[in-house]
Protein backbone atom coordinates (compact mmCIF):
# COMPACT_ATOMS: atom_id res chain seq x y z
CA UNK A 1 0.00 0.00 0.00
CA UNK A 2 1.52 3.20 -0.61
CA UNK A 3 -0.10 6.65 -0.16
CA UNK A 4 0.67 10.15 -1.00
CA UNK A 5 1.03 12.23 2.42
CA UNK A 6 0.13 16.05 2.69
CA UNK A 7 0.63 16.37 6.69
CA UNK A 8 3.29 17.91 8.33
CA UNK A 9 5.44 15.27 10.03
CA UNK A 10 7.33 15.80 13.32
CA UNK A 11 11.21 14.92 12.57
CA UNK A 12 12.09 11.13 13.64
CA UNK A 13 13.98 11.56 17.01
CA UNK A 14 16.92 9.65 17.82
CA UNK A 15 18.03 9.72 21.53
CA UNK A 16 20.43 7.27 21.81
CA UNK A 17 23.03 4.93 20.59
CA UNK A 18 22.92 2.05 18.89
CA UNK A 19 21.74 0.17 21.71
CA UNK A 20 18.09 2.06 21.18
CA UNK A 21 16.36 4.72 19.94
CA UNK A 22 13.18 6.56 19.91
CA UNK A 23 11.52 7.10 16.75
CA UNK A 24 8.27 9.21 15.58
CA UNK A 25 6.20 5.92 14.65
CA UNK A 26 4.13 6.15 11.57
CA UNK A 27 1.12 4.34 11.33
CA UNK A 28 -2.67 4.81 9.66
CA UNK A 29 -5.88 4.98 11.42
CA UNK A 30 -9.45 3.17 10.99
CA UNK A 31 -9.98 5.44 7.93
CA UNK A 32 -6.99 4.77 7.01
CA UNK A 33 -5.56 8.08 6.89
CA UNK A 34 -1.98 8.22 7.92
CA UNK A 35 -1.03 9.60 11.04
CA UNK A 36 2.76 10.23 12.62
CA UNK A 37 2.79 9.22 16.14
CA UNK A 38 5.12 9.95 19.65
CA UNK A 39 8.08 9.24 20.13
CA UNK A 40 8.59 5.23 20.94
CA UNK A 41 11.26 3.07 21.93
CA UNK A 42 13.02 0.73 19.19
CA UNK A 43 16.08 -1.09 19.11
CA UNK A 44 18.38 -1.47 15.64
CA UNK A 45 19.08 -4.01 13.54
CA UNK A 46 22.37 -3.45 12.59
CA UNK A 47 22.68 -4.82 8.68
CA UNK A 48 24.78 -2.99 6.37
CA UNK A 49 21.99 -3.43 3.62
CA UNK A 50 20.21 -0.22 4.95
CA UNK A 51 18.43 1.03 8.65
CA UNK A 52 16.28 -1.02 10.25
CA UNK A 53 14.33 -1.23 14.25
CA UNK A 54 11.87 -3.17 15.61
CA UNK A 55 9.52 -1.24 18.02
CA UNK A 56 10.04 -2.74 21.33
CA UNK A 57 6.73 -2.96 22.65
CA UNK A 58 6.05 -4.69 18.94
CA UNK A 59 7.95 -7.51 19.62
CA UNK A 60 6.15 -9.86 21.73
CA UNK A 61 3.51 -10.11 18.68
CA UNK A 62 6.90 -10.89 16.48
CA UNK A 63 7.38 -13.88 18.51
CA UNK A 64 11.00 -14.31 17.46
CA UNK A 65 13.21 -12.15 18.94
CA UNK A 66 15.97 -8.92 18.00
CA UNK A 67 18.76 -11.57 16.42
CA UNK A 68 15.71 -12.93 14.23
CA UNK A 69 14.64 -10.21 12.80
CA UNK A 70 18.25 -9.37 11.57
CA UNK A 71 18.93 -12.58 10.57
CA UNK A 72 15.92 -12.18 8.67
CA UNK A 73 16.32 -9.00 7.06
CA UNK A 74 20.33 -9.93 6.63
CA UNK A 75 18.70 -13.38 4.39
CA UNK A 76 16.42 -10.74 2.40
CA UNK A 77 18.26 -7.75 1.26
CA UNK A 78 22.13 -8.95 1.86
CA UNK A 79 22.53 -12.75 0.54
CA UNK A 80 23.18 -12.98 -3.43
CA UNK A 81 20.81 -15.43 -3.50
CA UNK A 82 17.67 -13.92 -1.92
CA UNK A 83 14.42 -14.37 -3.98
CA UNK A 84 14.27 -10.99 -3.14
CA UNK A 85 17.24 -9.09 -4.44
CA UNK A 86 16.84 -11.40 -7.35
CA UNK A 87 13.25 -10.17 -8.35
CA UNK A 88 14.03 -6.57 -8.08
CA UNK A 89 16.36 -7.36 -10.65
CA UNK A 90 14.32 -8.74 -12.36
CA UNK A 91 11.55 -5.71 -12.25
CA UNK A 92 14.07 -2.91 -11.94
CA UNK A 93 17.48 -3.90 -14.22
CA UNK A 94 19.69 -0.69 -13.00
CA UNK A 95 18.87 -1.69 -9.13
CA UNK A 96 21.88 -1.84 -6.85
CA UNK A 97 22.12 -3.35 -3.61
CA UNK A 98 22.99 0.18 -2.38
CA UNK A 99 19.93 1.80 -3.70
CA UNK A 100 18.74 -0.05 -0.31
CA UNK A 101 20.39 2.62 1.56
CA UNK A 102 17.59 5.10 0.41
CA UNK A 103 15.12 3.50 2.79
CA UNK A 104 14.57 2.72 6.35
CA UNK A 105 12.86 -0.16 7.59
CA UNK A 106 10.50 -0.79 10.59
CA UNK A 107 9.10 -4.14 12.24
CA UNK A 108 5.53 -3.19 14.09
CA UNK A 109 2.97 -4.51 15.04
CA UNK A 110 -0.57 -3.43 13.54
CA UNK A 111 -3.02 -4.77 15.41
CA UNK A 112 -6.43 -5.27 14.16
CA UNK A 113 -5.59 -2.87 11.62
CA UNK A 114 -3.30 -5.67 9.59
CA UNK A 115 -6.34 -7.23 8.79
CA UNK A 116 -6.49 -4.48 5.87
CA UNK A 117 -3.17 -4.61 4.97
CA UNK A 118 -0.05 -6.20 6.60
CA UNK A 119 2.81 -3.51 4.88
CA UNK A 120 2.69 0.21 3.70
CA UNK A 121 5.10 2.63 2.04
CA UNK A 122 5.25 6.39 3.15
CA UNK A 123 7.74 8.02 0.17
CA UNK A 124 10.08 10.85 1.09
CA UNK A 125 8.36 13.76 2.99
CA UNK A 126 9.57 16.34 4.65
CA UNK A 127 11.45 15.38 7.59
CA UNK A 128 10.69 11.76 7.20
CA UNK A 129 13.20 9.51 5.19
CA UNK A 130 11.19 7.13 2.79
CA UNK A 131 9.64 4.47 5.01
CA UNK A 132 8.67 0.58 4.92
CA UNK A 133 6.83 -0.38 8.04
CA UNK A 134 5.84 -4.57 8.31
CA UNK A 135 3.52 -6.32 10.52
CA UNK A 136 5.63 -8.77 12.26
CA UNK A 137 2.71 -10.82 13.45
CA UNK A 138 4.04 -14.38 13.45
CA UNK A 139 1.00 -14.74 10.99
CA UNK A 140 2.54 -12.53 8.58
CA UNK A 141 6.04 -14.29 8.81
CA UNK A 142 5.95 -16.40 5.80
CA UNK A 143 4.55 -13.13 3.97
CA UNK A 144 7.36 -11.36 5.17
CA UNK A 145 9.47 -11.26 2.08
CA UNK A 146 6.69 -11.20 -0.94
CA UNK A 147 5.63 -7.51 1.69
CA UNK A 148 8.94 -6.31 1.90
CA UNK A 149 9.43 -6.73 -1.96
CA UNK A 150 6.14 -5.24 -2.98
CA UNK A 151 6.97 -1.89 -0.76
CA UNK A 152 11.04 -1.95 -2.17
CA UNK A 153 8.75 -1.76 -5.67
CA UNK A 154 6.74 1.47 -4.70
CA UNK A 155 10.24 3.04 -3.73
CA UNK A 156 12.29 2.32 -6.52
CA UNK A 157 9.29 3.08 -8.57
CA UNK A 158 8.16 6.59 -5.90
CA UNK A 159 10.43 8.70 -8.34
CA UNK A 160 9.29 7.56 -12.04
CA UNK A 161 6.25 9.47 -12.85
CA UNK A 162 4.23 6.26 -13.06
CA UNK A 163 0.15 6.09 -12.99
CA UNK A 164 -0.66 4.78 -9.53
CA UNK A 165 -1.89 1.58 -11.47
CA UNK A 166 0.96 0.46 -13.17
CA UNK A 167 3.31 1.48 -9.34
CA UNK A 168 0.82 -0.92 -8.22
CA UNK A 169 0.80 -3.18 -11.02
CA UNK A 170 4.79 -3.58 -10.73
CA UNK A 171 4.30 -4.04 -7.32
CA UNK A 172 1.88 -6.60 -6.93
CA UNK A 173 3.97 -8.76 -9.38
CA UNK A 174 6.82 -8.15 -7.57
CA UNK A 175 5.36 -9.63 -4.94
CA UNK A 176 3.30 -12.27 -5.96
CA UNK A 177 6.97 -13.29 -7.61
CA UNK A 178 8.73 -13.54 -4.37
CA UNK A 179 5.91 -15.30 -2.89
CA UNK A 180 5.74 -18.16 -5.84
CA UNK A 181 1.67 -18.12 -5.93
CA UNK A 182 -0.62 -15.86 -6.84
CA UNK A 183 -3.07 -13.49 -5.04
CA UNK A 184 -5.88 -16.12 -4.80
CA UNK A 185 -7.76 -14.13 -1.79
CA UNK A 186 -7.76 -10.93 -3.83
CA UNK A 187 -9.01 -13.26 -6.57
CA UNK A 188 -11.57 -14.63 -4.72
CA UNK A 189 -13.41 -11.20 -3.85
CA UNK A 190 -13.96 -11.27 -7.62
CA UNK A 191 -15.17 -14.44 -8.24
CA UNK A 192 -19.18 -13.77 -7.80
CA UNK A 193 -18.87 -10.35 -8.96
CA UNK A 194 -20.83 -9.82 -12.23
CA UNK A 195 -19.38 -6.27 -12.72
CA UNK A 196 -15.87 -5.56 -13.29
CA UNK A 197 -13.98 -2.63 -12.70
CA UNK A 198 -11.44 -1.14 -14.56
CA UNK A 199 -7.86 -2.37 -14.06
CA UNK A 200 -6.37 1.17 -15.43
CA UNK A 201 -8.51 4.16 -14.11
CA UNK A 202 -7.00 4.86 -10.51
CA UNK A 203 -5.74 8.28 -9.69
CA UNK A 204 -5.35 7.45 -6.30
CA UNK A 205 -4.48 3.77 -4.04
CA UNK A 206 -6.62 1.74 -4.48
CA UNK A 207 -9.71 1.51 -1.71
CA UNK A 208 -10.60 -2.22 -2.15
CA UNK A 209 -10.17 -5.87 -2.94
CA UNK A 210 -11.31 -5.70 -5.86
CA UNK A 211 -9.38 -3.17 -7.33
CA UNK A 212 -5.94 -4.58 -6.55
CA UNK A 213 -7.82 -8.10 -7.62
CA UNK A 214 -8.17 -6.61 -11.23
CA UNK A 215 -5.16 -5.00 -10.98
CA UNK A 216 -3.08 -8.24 -10.66
CA UNK A 217 -5.07 -10.37 -12.83
CA UNK A 218 -4.26 -7.96 -15.28
CA UNK A 219 -0.30 -7.52 -14.47
CA UNK A 220 -0.18 -11.53 -14.41
CA UNK A 221 -2.55 -11.70 -17.63
CA UNK A 222 0.31 -9.24 -19.54
CA UNK A 223 3.49 -10.89 -18.53
CA UNK A 224 1.96 -14.37 -19.37
CA UNK A 225 0.95 -13.24 -22.93
CA UNK A 226 3.47 -9.95 -23.43
CA UNK A 227 6.63 -10.89 -22.60
CA UNK A 228 7.48 -12.10 -18.79
CA UNK A 229 8.81 -9.65 -16.40
CA UNK A 230 10.66 -7.94 -18.73
CA UNK A 231 8.11 -6.09 -20.32
CA UNK A 232 7.23 -4.53 -17.15
CA UNK A 233 10.64 -3.54 -16.25
CA UNK A 234 10.92 -1.85 -20.11
CA UNK A 235 8.12 0.82 -19.37
CA UNK A 236 9.38 3.79 -19.77
CA UNK A 237 9.38 6.39 -16.78
CA UNK A 238 6.22 8.74 -16.85
CA UNK A 239 4.18 6.27 -18.16
CA UNK A 240 0.74 6.98 -16.71
CA UNK A 241 -2.44 5.84 -19.81
CA UNK A 242 -3.08 2.81 -20.78
CA UNK A 243 -2.29 4.10 -24.30
CA UNK A 244 1.09 5.16 -23.37
CA UNK A 245 1.42 1.35 -22.01
CA UNK A 246 0.45 -0.09 -25.19
CA UNK A 247 3.23 1.61 -26.41
CA UNK A 248 5.67 0.73 -24.32
CA UNK A 249 4.70 -3.14 -24.89
CA UNK A 250 4.83 -2.75 -28.80
CA UNK A 251 8.15 -1.57 -28.57
CA UNK A 252 9.37 -4.43 -26.25
CA UNK A 253 7.97 -6.94 -28.64
CA UNK A 254 9.62 -5.29 -32.17
CA UNK A 255 12.64 -8.11 -32.96
CA UNK A 256 11.05 -10.53 -30.41
CA UNK A 257 10.22 -13.29 -33.01
CA UNK A 258 8.28 -15.29 -29.99
CA UNK A 259 6.12 -12.26 -30.20
CA UNK A 260 5.11 -11.56 -33.61
CA UNK A 261 1.26 -13.55 -33.50
CA UNK A 262 0.23 -11.02 -30.46
CA UNK A 263 1.17 -7.62 -31.58
CA UNK A 264 -2.27 -6.75 -33.48
CA UNK A 265 -3.21 -7.43 -29.77
CA UNK A 266 -0.97 -4.83 -28.54
CA UNK A 267 -3.44 -1.90 -28.51
CA UNK A 268 -5.23 -0.33 -25.76
CA UNK A 269 -8.53 -1.01 -27.11
CA UNK A 270 -7.36 -4.90 -27.85
CA UNK A 271 -5.71 -5.25 -24.53
CA UNK A 272 -8.99 -4.06 -23.23
CA UNK A 273 -11.30 -6.55 -25.04
CA UNK A 274 -8.78 -9.71 -24.90
CA UNK A 275 -8.32 -9.56 -21.08
CA UNK A 276 -11.91 -9.08 -20.17
CA UNK A 277 -12.72 -12.35 -22.51
CA UNK A 278 -9.69 -14.21 -20.98
CA UNK A 279 -11.44 -13.32 -18.01
CA UNK A 280 -14.45 -14.55 -18.89
CA UNK A 281 -13.50 -17.68 -20.52
CA UNK A 282 -10.22 -18.82 -19.13
CA UNK A 283 -9.56 -21.88 -21.42
CA UNK A 284 -6.23 -21.84 -23.40
CA UNK A 285 -6.69 -20.73 -26.68
CA UNK A 286 -7.12 -23.42 -29.40
CA UNK A 287 -4.03 -23.03 -31.26
CA UNK A 288 -2.12 -23.74 -27.80
CA UNK A 289 -1.51 -19.60 -27.04
CA UNK A 290 -3.04 -18.68 -23.74
CA UNK A 291 -4.82 -15.31 -25.51
CA UNK A 292 -8.41 -15.95 -23.23
CA UNK A 293 -6.39 -17.59 -20.02
CA UNK A 294 -5.10 -15.73 -17.06
CA UNK A 295 -2.67 -17.62 -14.79
CA UNK A 296 -3.91 -18.07 -11.44
CA UNK A 297 -7.45 -17.30 -11.80
CA UNK A 298 -10.15 -20.00 -11.23
CA UNK A 299 -12.81 -18.46 -13.48
CA UNK A 300 -16.21 -16.56 -12.59
CA UNK A 301 -18.62 -18.91 -9.84
CA UNK A 302 -20.96 -20.67 -12.04
CA UNK A 303 -24.35 -18.42 -13.00
CA UNK A 304 -22.53 -14.82 -11.41
CA UNK A 305 -24.63 -12.53 -14.36
CA UNK A 306 -26.66 -9.93 -13.92
CA UNK A 307 -30.54 -10.91 -13.70
CA UNK A 308 -32.21 -8.06 -12.17
CA UNK A 309 -33.55 -4.97 -13.71
CA UNK A 310 -31.76 -1.85 -13.47
CA UNK A 311 -28.80 0.98 -13.81
CA UNK A 312 -25.22 -0.43 -14.10
CA UNK A 313 -22.15 1.66 -14.34
CA UNK A 314 -19.20 0.09 -16.43
CA UNK A 315 -15.96 1.84 -15.91
CA UNK A 316 -13.11 2.54 -18.57
CA UNK A 317 -11.79 -0.83 -19.41
CA UNK A 318 -14.27 -2.53 -16.89
CA UNK A 319 -17.13 -5.14 -18.50
CA UNK A 320 -20.38 -6.68 -17.35
CA UNK A 321 -21.58 -10.37 -17.56
CA UNK A 322 -24.88 -10.25 -18.52
CA UNK A 323 -27.82 -13.25 -18.55
CA UNK A 324 -28.21 -14.31 -22.05
CA UNK A 325 -32.15 -13.30 -20.99
CA UNK A 326 -31.31 -9.41 -22.37
CA UNK A 327 -30.02 -10.58 -25.65
CA UNK A 328 -33.36 -9.46 -27.32
CA UNK A 329 -32.60 -5.75 -25.32
CA UNK A 330 -29.33 -6.05 -27.73
CA UNK A 331 -31.03 -6.97 -31.17
CA UNK A 332 -29.16 -5.45 -33.63
CA UNK A 333 -26.08 -3.67 -31.34
CA UNK A 334 -22.99 -3.16 -33.48
CA UNK A 335 -19.03 -3.05 -31.59
CA UNK A 336 -18.76 0.23 -33.47
CA UNK A 337 -18.44 2.46 -30.40
CA UNK A 338 -16.51 2.06 -27.45
CA UNK A 339 -18.91 -0.72 -25.60
CA UNK A 340 -18.47 -3.89 -27.55
CA UNK A 341 -21.12 -7.28 -26.92
CA UNK A 342 -20.05 -10.55 -27.38
CA UNK A 343 -21.85 -14.20 -26.62
CA UNK A 344 -19.30 -16.33 -24.29
CA UNK A 345 -20.16 -19.88 -24.52
CA UNK A 346 -18.86 -22.88 -22.71
CA UNK A 347 -18.90 -26.22 -22.99
CA UNK A 348 -16.23 -28.24 -20.78
CA UNK A 349 -13.08 -27.39 -22.28
CA UNK A 350 -14.60 -25.79 -25.88
CA UNK A 351 -15.29 -22.20 -25.95
CA UNK A 352 -16.85 -19.74 -28.71
CA UNK A 353 -17.06 -16.40 -29.15
CA UNK A 354 -20.26 -15.25 -30.90
CA UNK A 355 -21.99 -12.00 -31.61
CA UNK A 356 -25.44 -11.10 -30.22
CA UNK A 357 -27.45 -12.16 -33.47
CA UNK A 358 -25.43 -15.35 -34.10
CA UNK A 359 -27.59 -18.61 -33.64
CA UNK A 360 -26.29 -20.85 -31.12
CA UNK A 361 -25.86 -24.49 -32.37
CA UNK A 362 -25.16 -27.25 -30.19
CA UNK A 363 -25.36 -27.84 -26.28
CA UNK A 364 -23.31 -25.45 -24.27
CA UNK A 365 -23.32 -25.77 -20.23
CA UNK A 366 -22.44 -21.67 -19.65
CA UNK A 367 -24.10 -19.33 -22.37
CA UNK A 368 -24.00 -15.48 -21.21
CA UNK A 369 -22.91 -12.40 -22.78
CA UNK A 370 -20.07 -9.79 -22.10
CA UNK A 371 -20.30 -6.06 -22.56
CA UNK A 372 -17.02 -4.39 -22.44
CA UNK A 373 -16.31 -0.52 -22.11
CA UNK A 374 -13.36 -0.19 -24.35
CA UNK A 375 -12.79 3.70 -23.70
CA UNK A 376 -9.77 4.62 -21.58
CA UNK A 377 -11.64 7.65 -20.18
CA UNK A 378 -15.05 7.43 -20.15
CA UNK A 379 -17.94 5.89 -17.73
CA UNK A 380 -20.65 4.20 -19.27
CA UNK A 381 -24.48 3.37 -17.95
CA UNK A 382 -26.29 0.84 -19.61
CA UNK A 383 -30.34 0.72 -18.14
CA UNK A 384 -31.22 -3.05 -18.09
CA UNK A 385 -35.78 -3.26 -18.64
Amino acid sequence: MTKKLIAFFIASSFLSSALGAEISRPGFDQNRVFKMGSPTPATPLPIEATQAYVFNDALSKCQRDVVDLENELHDFLERPDSEVLLTLKKFFPSFLAKDLKSVQIFFDSFGSLAQAFASFYIPAQKNLKPTISLDCSQQYKFLTPSLLGHELAHHFNSKRGLSPWIDEMIAQMTEIRIKGSFSLERYEAIRNSYAMPSFFAREKAFKSTHEYGINALFGAYLMENYGGAEVLSAIPNGTKTLSQLSQAVVQFSKGKKDLDWIRPYMGPRALIRHFNLALNINLPSVNGGKIFKVPGWRGFAYGTTIKKVGSYIIEPGGSLRLDPMWGPDFKNFTNSSSLELYRVLIAGNQYQIATIDEAVNGYWEQNFLVLINTSETEYTEIRLQ
